[in-house]
Formats: structure tokens, sequence, C-alpha cells
């Protein structure tokens, strides 16, 4: 299954984004998501390829359409909860890699090989 952030022999952190969402140690045991709302936040900020994703973006891509009045502070809160969940797997650097940045957020990952091949692949 192609995932991201890095060989899973090499050490680091993969994030599964085609089929189930999961987050793990390369080479170790990949925890599954169960989150809806924290599965999207991650597939928002890991498809991108560690560009900077705005905050209103984010937004938009966890509520769309449905208004309440508490979204921003909801984005924070998941945010904290996936660096957490981050951390945990990778505590020498977990909660380094989801970033802010600016107005928006970056989860920061060195993109796996399988990933890029995967994408070229469609291509063809």
């Amino acid at each position: 299954m192609p995932v991201m952030g890095g060989d899973r022999s090499d050490g680091g952190l993969v994030v599964a984004l085609l089929g189930p969402v999961e987050v793990g140690p390369a080479g170790g045991v990949m925890a599954p998501i169960a989150q809806p709302r924290l599965r999207v936040l991650l597939g928002l900020l890991g498809v991108v390829d560690g560009r900077v994703v705005t905050a209103e973006a984010l937004v938009d891509g966890l509520w769309g359409e449905e208004w309440s009045p508490g979204r921003e502070g909801n984005l924070h809160a998941l945010v904290y909860q996936l660096r957490r969940r981050l951390a945990a797997l990778e505590p020498d650097k977990g909660a380094t890699r989801l970033a802010r940045a600016g107005t928006g957020y970056r989860l920061v990952l060195e993109i796996m090989r399988h990933w890029r091949g995967a994408a070229v692949g469609c291509e063809n």
C-alpha cells in the first residue's frame, strides 16, 4: 500500500492514506486513526507534500458547509490531538512533525518513493 513518510525499514514515521488511514513508526506496528475528522485532517495535511495548508482550507475540508461558531477552536483541538498521536508514536520528534506555519499548518514528512511511484503509475 502506498504510504508517506519514509521507507518502512529506514526509521521515521509512516502515514498510510490509501485504504485504512494509519500512522506508525517505519518498520513498526501501524495504528489506525479511528476518529473521522482526525483522519480527514491527516489526509488534508498528508497529500500536499509538506506544504502549508491554511486554517481556512482545513476548516472547509473538515466541516464544509456545516457552520458552527467554534470551528476554528475545534480545528485547534484536532491539531492538538494529532500532535499527541504523533508524539506518542515518535517521542523524539513526533510532536514537531505537525508545525504551525503562518495562517496554517504543515505536516513534515519525507515522501516515500512508493507514493511517488504510485502517482507516476497513475499517469501512465
